[in-house]
């Protein structure tokens, strides 16, 4: 029992379950508060909502709590499964289509602290369709606004991309905005919907996220010597991480990816390599999260040359042109000497003839 207890210590440390934590669920539950839980939890065994508790220890016993398919209702909040930060697993998207969600917001919105509320099966997935041939992440992300992304798939078969935020009233009201006023990609106006397939949350990716997790870290303390292929080179065996940019500040370099879950398996990777042992790996913020009031300059000089009146208005202008010089030849015609004696001339030859 002794070996099976440090065993499951062990894994859980591994997993990214603090020292606090695993003292705390070690510890023998009364009965009274065994008996006694959360009643919003209660009510509702089948949540995939992860409203961690910063008073106590996030994973205190909560019987149908978010991860809830723990037999024993007690345990680091996983589904079923804690997968390892390295693990390959965590891309892709349920197969059950979330477009009949009604799940409404708590009420007074804590959707800003993911501490307070990250809802794993969300509808968060917006598809962006009719993109211009060879359209790259960097392009998506330029022109994407409203909330941090959790991934941005590229499907070059229809040409169209899949944006998913982290919170789901950021991908609403992305939707809401990109179909009012617009949403160009490459000179091109694209239209928006929900995806299909909707991007269903990872435990452990979750739990990432509670610690500040995002699609985008910084390096500090860089080899002088890294180099933006060298980078590339140390990440092209990650399945489904795509590098967006790299950018070098003095001792820091900047790296922007695709997917949060990339950039999490991303970190382990690169730390493990000896040229990275003096370095330290930090979160960064995630230039999608501004708000939507903030468009990039590309977006907003595109929506004046979409307005379908502008070349009537000219052509008419032009066309108008003509007549205002016979107007003016009309008016002066009688100081024109040459022009009268050509006319009687024309007059008199026509007399004569007929």
């Amino acid at each position: 029992m002794a070996h099976r207890y440090v065993c499951l210590r062990q894994n859980l440390s591994e997993s990214g379950v603090d020292d606090a934590t695993l003292d705390f669920l070690s510890q023998p539950m009364p009965v009274q508060q065994t008996a006694s839980s959360d009643p919003e939890h209660v009510d509702q065994p089948s949540s995939t909502s992860y409203v961690p508790n910063t008073q106590v220890s996030p994973y205190r016993s909560r019987p149908g709590a978010a991860f809830g398919r723990s037999s024993h209702g007690r345990g680091p909040p996983v589904e079923g499964k804690q997968y390892p930060n390295n693990s390959s697993q965590s891309f892709g998207y349920s197969d059950d289509s979330l477009g009949h969600h009604s799940r409404s917001m708590p009420a007074d919105d804590k959707r800003r602290d993911p501490r307070k509320w990250l809802d794993r099966s969300a509808q968060r997935s917006v598809q962006l369709l009719n993109l211009v041939p060879g359209v790259t992440h960097g392009d998506i992300t330029a022109v994407v606004r409203g909330g941090p992304l959790l991934e941005v798939f590229l499907r070059t078969k229809d040409c169209s991309a899949i944006v998913s935020f982290v919170y789901e009233a950021d991908a609403v009201a992305f939707l809401d905005h990109s179909r009012k006023q617009g949403l160009y990609v490459k000179d091109r106006q694209v239209p928006t919907r929900w995806a299909d397939r909707q991007f269903f949350l990872k435990g452990h990716v979750a739990y990432h996220i509670t610690k500040g997790a995002s699609r985008n870290f910084v390096i500090r303390k860089r080899d002088p010597n890294l180099t933006d292929q060298g980078i590339r080179d140390d990440l092209e065996h990650i399945h489904g991480l795509r590098v967006i940019d790299t950018k070098f500040d003095k001792d820091s370099c900047f790296v922007s990816t695709n997917s949060i879950n990339a950039a999490i398996f991303a970190q382990s990777c690169l730390m493990s390599r000896l040229e990275f042992k003096g370095s330290r790996i930090d979160w960064a913020a995630d230039e999608c999260a501004q708000p939507l009031e903030s468009l990039p300059s590309q977006t907003r000089t595109l929506t004046p040359r979409s307005k379908p009146t502008d070349s009537p208005t000219n052509n008419s202008s032009d066309s108008a042109l003509p007549r205002r010089k016979n107007l003016m030849g009309n008016r002066f015609q009688l100081l024109n000497l040459s022009d009268s004696d050509d006319s009687r001339d024309d007059d008199s030859s026509r007399s004569d003839s007929s």
